[in-house]
């Protein structure tokens, strides 16, 4: 047993879909289509991380494209090979390790870096799954600025304090700073433009250059709060936040002469380009240039934008970034035009690196992800379903020309069996109904088949099949109560109970309409909640997934002696001092070289 080295922290107990005949695992996420390059390990989002994407609770693989049914009742399918689109790349799925109570994220030209609960930790770009701690924190550490060589760190002691990258040393820079509480709590407001570190101490702007380690006044009048610094080569910018009034003023670093852009500030952003600066009133972006009064080059309204959140607004490589809790809108400064993007995950911290945006959320589960500026997001194809109610897919299914896929509706509760053309999306196809429960669609052999209660021909459950353009269905082979049906490499295994607390397994072969029974007492669970058994196959292994209860999880395999016999059980996971509580057995997927499967957060597989 082998960890995947994926590039991505993926973790979870997903669902794994193969693909036999190429390179790539599937991997089904509640916000995201993942695809897994088995000899590289680079995963690659297909589509997902968006508001709106419909969350795949079936998944179908054909060529190049995946195909995904929603609770909703949707069908959609999206490209899996090179197109030219882009997605929001989901990076680490949860939370950052160490990060319960912090987590902004920041960049430098190597490496992501966060703020953990003991201290600053980084992940080289590409390498998601890697996290290491660089440093512990100063005492009452408040905020941080990371650089290429040094992180600065502003404290409720009043001190600011640079750990020098290379060399690994902590040093004070300076201590005894005066506070204004203009922001919200007091420590030194600080900002950093190469090659210096500015900060307010009182009513005094200071710059502390880290290649000589001099420390100089640059100004002394400057309004009280200030809350906000944003500099650049020749101008520094203070925002007054809580003055009053509350104002934005400017510093001449030549001169040290202080002077009012705009008297009364709304804002929770500055910041600073070359010769240039940008701030937020309101949900409206002004720019201001050299002597030139404010002007106005952006509406937050036309985008559905009435504020943005503190500290939600920068510049970086010719673009402005607006965050506003649930969206972020990218403005490009050459061209004037705006992007909206709205991540599934409500946006908390963000920063820009090589031409992507780095979005981190410890909301519900976390996760960060990657959204990329340069191309357009990947759409979807969708395929629209003939009944308006909304209802789940329970089985997505195709062949060459056509999907069919298996929907029970949320309102009227039936079960209806539905075709659309792959190539030619639009409205659906009903070819069956039933008010009895249907399960376990498959193609074989030209016609549909299922497990059907009482609506097929006969009483209880039965296997039954269907022409793929509707007609008569017609019962093939009697099952056991409560049957799972596997659609495995042409041969239909099928499990069912005859007393409610064991199943047995059987190999059904429809064309002699033979069954033999292959194994006894596998586990059984009532519960719709628990997915209690799974059954993939190779050339070789018969593999089982089988959970009953919490503590009883196994994956087995069992070698294929010949059509209709096993050997002796195997068992992969789930031996006595097994840790099963993060394994989840209905999660295994096989290529028939190794079995893959999820376990205490990470993927591992088994070699045939």
């Amino acid at each position: 047993m082998e960890t995947v080295k994926a590039s991505a922290e993926i973790g979870g107990t997903y669902r794994i879909d193969a693909d036999v005949s190429g390179g790539f695992l599937y991997l089904t996420t509640p916000g995201a289509l993942l695809q897994l390059d088995k000899g590289t390990g680079s995963v690659r989002t297909l589509a997902g991380y968006e508001t709106g994407f419909p969350r795949p609770v079936s998944v179908y693989h054909s060529g190049q494209y995946l195909y995904g049914g929603d609770s909703m009742g949707r069908i959609f399918g999206v490209f899996t090979g090179a197109d030219g689109f882009t997605s929001m790349d989901l990076l680490y799925n949860g939370h950052l390790p160490g990060t319960l109570n912090v987590g902004s994220i920041f960049g430098n030209s190597s490496a992501l870096y966060y703020m953990a609960d003991d201290g600053v930790h980084a992940m080289p770009y590409g390498e998601y799954r890697d996290t290491r701690l660089v440093t512990a924190y100063p005492a009452s550490t408040a905020r941080i600025a990371v650089t290429d060589d040094e992180i600065f760190f502003s404290t409720y002691t009043m001190c600011i304090y640079r750990f020098d990258l290379r060399s690994q040393q902590m040093q004070l820079v300076r201590g005894g700073i005066l506070n204004q509480s203009g922001n919200g709590g007091e420590f030194p407001v600080m900002a950093w433009h190469a090659p210096y570190l500015y900060w307010v101490d009182g009513s005094n702007l200071d710059r502390y250059n880290p290649a000589t380690a001099q420390v100089q006044r640059v100004a002394t009048t400057l309004p009280r709060y200030v809350s906000m610094l944003a500099a650049n080569d020749t101008t520094v910018y203070a925002g007054a936040e809580y003055g009053y009034p509350p104002m934005l003023d400017q510093v001449d670093l030549a001169s040290g002469q202080v002077s009012e852009i705009w008297p009364s500030l709304s804002t929770l952003g500055i910041a600073a380009a070359d010769g240039t600066a940008y701030f937020v009133n309101g949900s409206d972006v002004f720019q201001v240039s050299g002597t030139e009064p404010p002007r106005r080059i952006l509406s937050g309204a036309d985008f559905n934008v009435w504020s943005v959140q503190r500290g939600g607004f920068a510049h970086d490589h010719g673009f402005l970034f607006l965050n506003d809790g649930s969206k972020i809108l990218v403005h490009e400064l050459a061209t004037g035009k705006t992007k909206v993007y709205q991540p599934a995950i409500p946006p908390e911290s963000f920063f820009y690196h090589d031409g992507a945006l780095y979005v981190y959320t410890r909301t519900g589960s976390g996760a960060l992800v990657r959204i990329p500026l340069d191309k357009p997001l990947r759409q979807l194809v969708e395929f629209s379903s003939s009944d308006s109610t909304p209802g789940t897919v329970l089985s997505l299914v195709g062949d060459d020309s056509n999907l069919y896929w298996m929907y029970q509706g949320r309102y009227d509760r039936a079960y209806k069996v539905m075709r659309a053309a792959k190539g030619a999306p639009g409205a659906a196809s009903e070819l069956f109904r039933s008010t009895s429960q249907l399960r376990d669609l498959a193609v074989h052999g030209g016609r549909l088949y299922f497990s059907c209660l009482d609506s097929c021909g006969r009483p209880g459950w039965v296997l039954a099949s269907l022409a793929p353009d509707g007609g008569a269905v017609r019962a093939e082979v009697a099952l056991d109560d409560d049957p799972r049906s596997f659609y495995l490499n042409g041969s239909f295994y099928i499990a069912g109970t005859e007393d409610l607390q064991h199943r047995s397994l059987y190999l059904v072969d429809v064309e002699s309409e033979t069954v033999k029974l292959l194994l006894r007492g596998l586990p059984y669970s009532s519960s719709p909640t628990v997915d209690d058994l799974t059954v993939k196959a190779s050339s070789k292994w018969l593999y089982i997934g089988s959970q009953q209860g919490y503590s009883a999880k196994k994956i087995s395999r069992y070698p294929i002696v010949s059509q209709g016999k096993l050997g002796s059980e195997n068992v992969i996971v789930g031996r006595p001092g097994d840790n099963v509580g993060s394994l989840n057995p209905a999660s295994i997927s096989t290529d028939g070289a190794y079995l893959y499967f999820f376990w205490n957060g990470t993927l591992q597989k088994v070699a045939e």
